[in-house]
């Protein structure tokens, strides 16, 4: 979590606004379309939040994210805010957008659209639970055998009655742990994806707006020597770039991409598993 002192105390209980759900949707093959929606609501997000000032990172979650990959047609987004608590400037303004609140729990709001078909997760910065969401992500994005486990494990439990859409994620929650350790074990390994799954990377950020060029060239990883790092910090760290005049230039002029999409933000946190690219390089952060 962060150093600053939070504006308030936190809530310290779950209000799951509306109560218990059934789960009514199924299983849909994975649609191109997808990215641009979620490019459409970051869009949203950031224009709702532009008034406030917040500083937020923006990332596609959850299986709507990972090329290839089945999903219920939900898009899932994961927004990054340095307080919680402080909900006038993050929550307010999204829910005066239209978006609506489902979930209030500590450390975690949840908004939605009035359609439920795009979710909002709001953690704070520096919550493992935002590295934990990249970490599987990014996997599943590049491991063809976990990508497929995931789906069948997922087709197995949709074909079954859910009174609650919460006890069918609870019910992939062995699997998720299973992925995620080997995802660990890979990361520590410095293990880069199979090349057998660089078409998919490359077709996910082909239809991306205001990005950098994706070149299928090899990944190299740098350990860190930790989870986390700054994305100015990164590009010198990794030899990418050699000064911070030089860095900043390149990331105002959108030279620089995480993960296939340009960000403009020096302070960009990154995570384990973020591939940044550059110049015809592509860099993992590992630890």
């Amino acid at each position: 979590m962060t150093n600053r002192k939070p504006r308030r105390p936190d809530v310290s209980t779950l209000d799951l606004v509306g109560g218990p759900e059934r789960l009514e949707v199924e299983l849909h093959e994975y649609d191109e379309q997808w990215p641009d929606r979620f490019l459409e609501h970051r869009r949203r997000i950031l224009e709702a939040l532009e008034a406030s000032g917040a500083s937020v990172e923006i990332e596609h979650i959850g299986s709507t994210s990972v090329p290839g990959l089945a999903a219920k047609p939900i898009i899932d987004i994961l927004v990054v805010v340095d307080d919680i608590t402080a909900e006038e400037d993050h929550l307010d303004p999204l829910l005066a957008a239209g978006y609506e609140l489902r979930v209030r729990e500590p450390g975690h709001r949840l908004v939605r659209t009035p359609a439920r078909d795009v979710h909002v997760h709001l953690f704070e910065r520096g919550d493992p639970a935002v590295a934990e969401y990249l970490l599987f992500r990014n996997h599943l994005r590049s491991d063809a055998e976990d990508r497929a486990l995931y789906e069948r494990t997922k087709r197995a439990l949709i074909s079954r009655a859910w009174d609650d859409m919460n006890d069918y994620a609870d019910a992939k929650t062995d699997v998720i742990v299973a992925i995620k350790a080997r995802a660990r074990a890979r990361v520590r390994a410095g293990g880069r994806p199979a090349d057998r799954d660089a078409p998919a990377l490359v077709e996910y950020h082909s239809g991306m707006t205001n990005r950098a060029p994706i070149e299928d060239v090899p990944i190299e990883d740098v350990s860190i020597g930790g989870e986390e790092i700054r994305l100015g910090q990164f590009l010198k760290f990794a030899g990418l770039l050699d000064s911070g005049g030089n860095v900043k230039e390149a990331i105002i002029d959108g030279e620089v991409a995480v993960n296939g999409e340009v960000d403009r933000r020096r302070g960009r946190q990154l995570h384990l598993g973020d591939v940044v690219s550059f110049d015809g390089r592509s860099v993992r952060v590992c630890p």
